[in-house]
């Protein structure tokens, strides 16, 4: 799914393809790079993986306690007939843990 670019944002997708278009790519081929980075990510968080950038981390925990789930109707358009079926829902939560950054007044040490 493309997405439209908001050109106006100083951050953000925006941002990261004006830097790559600064490195020399096309436009199209910046936002193509961005939007590829960006579905990678959420197809690993969408599959409980942890996705680790250089500001941080995002991790996915599952949650305890009972799934939610619902009985969902739908017609079936070649023979006419409704139908239903139990969804269940994963229950997981997203969080973000911040990276190390080295601190301005330390010399560049790690605090």
């Amino acid at each position: 799914m493309e997405t439209t670019m908001n050109w106006y944002s100083t951050t953000g997708r925006a941002m990261l393809v004006r830097a790559l278009m600064a490195k020399g790519m096309s436009v199209r081929e910046a936002e193509k790079v961005v939007n590829a980075i960006f579905a990678a990510m959420s197809g690993a968080l969408r599959r409980g993986e942890d996705v680790e950038t250089p500001l941080g981390m995002f991790l996915v925990k599952r949650q305890r306690g009972k799934r939610r789930q619902e009985l969902h109707r739908f017609r079936n358009v070649n023979t006419g007939k409704t139908q239903s079926r139990l969804v269940r829902y994963p229950v997981f939560q997203l969080r973000y843990q911040p990276g190390l950054r080295p601190h301005s007044g330390c010399g560049g040490a790690i605090t």
